[in-house]
């Protein structure tokens, strides 16, 4: 294919190349100048440059130029200027033409002194009535107005002089045989691929419309729509629809504005499931870009799209990095995770995944257009592939698309398939749950775990008969009571615990996920404090939610035997039920050298100093703060405030630890301000009854460990117990 294109898009042998040449400019017109070969200083001569791609009014050093600012809406009465392109001819024609890729605003070409085409559309105080800003221009002239050697192009370009569309835009400008220029001139292939653009946006509008809930259907086919107008509005043939260039640029500045947002929203969709906040963002801006756009005057729409480019690399970037390229990088990743080499994977992603589909047509429409920027700067071959690439992308996502139509037919197909055979078997299924339903009953009453129903309000609705042997209750004992009033009457009323069981309730109903902890619960019997595992979970039972629990002893660790000696170091922020399950991490193989009930005071005591580390230490919460709050009833609330507030909320807590067979130690360190622990350790012993309410942790501590140790600064203690 490429082989073709410049086959047809290089310079044939006859080709007279115009741009390149000297040129000579001036301010005004008199049709005595077309034919000019000698220029006096009234001229201003433009010297051959071959790397010349343009030459527009606005940029060349014309005396008296008026200038205009970025964003001004000042516009300039169009002015008359003449361009002369001396050159030489030696070939001999039979039907030659003129072809300028892209002229404006109004304007007449001369041929030796001879007006071969006029697009002046004036009216009688010179104000152009009708701008011809054109694209793809050919002229056909008869052949007796070339001669061989000297020949003089002039051009009369009439316009506002600071709109830097006045003048010529863009290359080439060269003199061939007609039929050679309406070769390389050709639209066939453009308008093939366009229009396959326009199938592609309005089939997949269509299939939105069939089910709506696929709104990346709709997404993409508008994208691919803007796609077929925005080519559509920079091909020749628009204007033998509209014939005003305004207009046109009008209407193809509006489509361009709006593809990056709609392609966004095409990519978050399908890869993402949402339209991401960014998409919305820039779909506004870009909105009141257009806004802005329609009325203004072209010098300032020229203004526009400069901010359109600048501001368009952000959603860009983020598309093709974060929306599609992390979510392929996760792809690779998965297909890595399951064994796969690094660049097997990195193929199969762009293979088979969406993001990778939609990253190698992203890639190769870049690709495309980073070859044409180079082409149009050191190659001049005119080959314009990125409209190629854009056709791979298209047809790319096109058929990512039809595929995944493909995937869930034939999933509907065989889930159709498997209903049908289900449903000779749903008599027999209603039969058997009757006997499942006994089973389940003799499952959950014969096994040793304690297993509970509870309802909407957290009350025992149902209980084994496991709870009498694990326990020491009675059923009827518990039904009725709520969760909490159960940990009430097996504990000593620890707030902390609540608070913890409270979180974990909360999880639960947010997430609907089953949520696990632990309770110390204490034997009515003898007395004995045994670690219980709590397992809960939502079940559906007749239309209503229910939770379904289980409390089953913390099984022994089998290698505790072997256990020897340990040391670590946690680092945690301000959550309360952290401390409470890193206490257990923490103590867990002190029964490897004490008695469980010492080991499980030990625990009480190290979560209530964490507790401590972080209420008073990080969050600054004095005792008298602390006394108030709880007399109110709203101590938690002011926990809240805190983590909340960022001047507390990023410190942490500290906790280092060793266990040997002869001692453990743990250091316990919170980045507050610290306290005169020296003070507080002399009213251990007369602390009265107000604060054992909740000042316990230093005097829980003291009666556990054998040493009690603060920095200077008092943020840290340690603790060491001898065994």
């Amino acid at each position: 294919m490429l082989l073709i294109l410049f086959t047809v898009s290089s310079a044939s042998a006859s080709e007279i190349q115009l741009l390149d040449k000297d040129m000579y400019l001036r301010s005004g017109f008199d049709a005595e100048w077309t034919t000019l070969q000698q220029f006096d200083a009234s001229w201003t001569k433009l010297a051959a440059d071959p790397s010349r791609k343009k030459m527009r009014i606005a940029d060349q050093p014309l005396p008296d130029l008026p200038k205009r600012s970025f964003l001004s809406l000042k516009t300039i009465k169009p002015q008359n200027f003449t361009l002369i392109i001396p050159f030489v001819n030696q070939n001999s024609y039979t039907s030659p033409g003129l072809y300028i890729h892209r002229m404006g605003n109004n304007w007449e070409v001369y041929l030796n002194g001879k007006l071969i085409k006029s697009e002046v559309n004036l009216d009688n105080e010179g104000n152009i009535t009708k701008k011809r800003n054109l694209r793809h221009i050919h002229i056909l002239f008869n052949s007796q107005y070339l001669k061989q050697g000297k020949n003089v192009l002039a051009v009369r370009i009439i316009g506002d002089p600071t709109n830097i569309e006045n003048g010529i835009s863009l290359f080439p400008v060269y003199i061939d045989e007609n039929e050679s220029i309406i070769a390389k001139a050709s639209e066939i292939t453009t308008l093939m691929l366009i229009f396959t653009y326009l199938v592609f946006g309005i089939y997949h509008i269509f299939l939105y419309i069939n089910n709506r809930k696929e709104l990346y259907n709709l997404f993409f086919g508008l994208v691919s729509i803007e796609f077929f107008l925005y080519i559509f509005f920079r091909t020749h043939i628009v204007y033998s629809i509209i014939p005003y260039s305004d207009v046109v640029i009008k209407g193809e500045l509006t489509i361009l504005y709006t593809i990056i947002p709609t392609f966004g929203a095409f990519a978050g969709l399908i890869v993402k499931k949402k339209i991401e906040t960014i998409t919305k963002i820039y779909a506004a801006f870009y909105l009141l870009l257009i806004l802005i756009t329609i009325p203004a005057p072209e010098a300032f729409q020229e203004d526009i799209l400069r901010i359109w480019q600048i501001s368009a690399i952000i959603p860009t970037l983020y598309y093709l990095f974060y929306t599609i390229g992390f979510s392929y990088v996760k792809q690779v990743k998965r297909f890595k995770d399951k064994g796969l080499s690094l660049i097997r994977s990195i193929l199969r992603g762009l293979g088979v995944s969406v993001p990778g589909n939609l990253l190698l047509g992203v890639l190769v429409v870049v690709a495309c257009m980073f070859f044409d920027i180079l082409d149009a700067v050191y190659l001049n071959l005119g080959l314009s592939v990125s409209k190629y690439g854009f056709f791979f992308l298209i047809v790319g996502i096109a058929m990512v698309l039809s595929n995944r139509f493909v995937y869930i037919y034939k999933t509907v197909e065989k889930l159709n398939q498997y209903l049908e055979e289900k449903i000779s078997d749903l008599n027999e299924a209603n039969h058997k749950i009757g006997l499942s339903e006994e089973k389940y009953k003799l499952l959950v009453e014969g096994s040793n775990e304690v297993i509970f129903t509870l309802d909407e309000n957290h009350r025992f609705k149902t209980v084994n008969r496991a709870i009498r042997e694990k326990l020491g209750l009675l059923a009827d004992q518990i039904i009725g009571d709520t969760f909490m009033e159960f940990v009430e009457k097996s504990s000593d009323g620890r707030s902390m615990e609540f608070k913890y069981i409270t979180e974990k309730f909360e999880e639960l109903k947010e997430h609907g996920k089953p949520v696990f902890f632990k309770i110390d619960y204490v034997m009515p019997t003898t007395m004995d404090v045994i670690d219980f595992n709590v397992r809960l979970e939502y079940i559906n039972i007749e239309g209503s939610n229910e939770i379904l629990g289980k409390i089953s002893r913390v099984s022994e660790d089998v290698l505790l035997k072997f256990f020897k000696k340990e040391k670590a170091i946690f680092t945690i922020g301000n959550q309360l039920t952290t401390a409470e399950e890193i206490s257990h991490r923490i103590t867990r193989n002190l029964n490897r050298y004490m008695d469980h009930r010492e080991v499980n005071n030990i625990r009480i005591a190290i979560r209530e100093m964490i507790i401590n580390a972080i209420e008073h230490g990080n969050f600054e919460i004095s005792f008298e703060e602390k006394t108030e709050a709880l007399d109110n009833d709203n101590y938690f609330k002011t926990l809240a405030m805190r983590q909340k507030d960022s001047n507390f909320n990023t410190r942490t807590v500290e906790i280092e630890y060793r266990i040997t067979p002869a001692i453990a130690e743990f250091s316990i360190t919170d980045q507050g301000k610290g306290f005169d622990h020296q003070k507080v350790l002399n009213k251990v012993h007369e602390a009265n009854e107000v604060m054992l309410s909740h000042g316990r942790g230093i005097i829980m501590a003291s009666n556990v460990f054998d040493e009690i140790k603060f920095n200077k600064k008092g943020n840290q203690v340690v603790l060491v117990k001898k065994y």
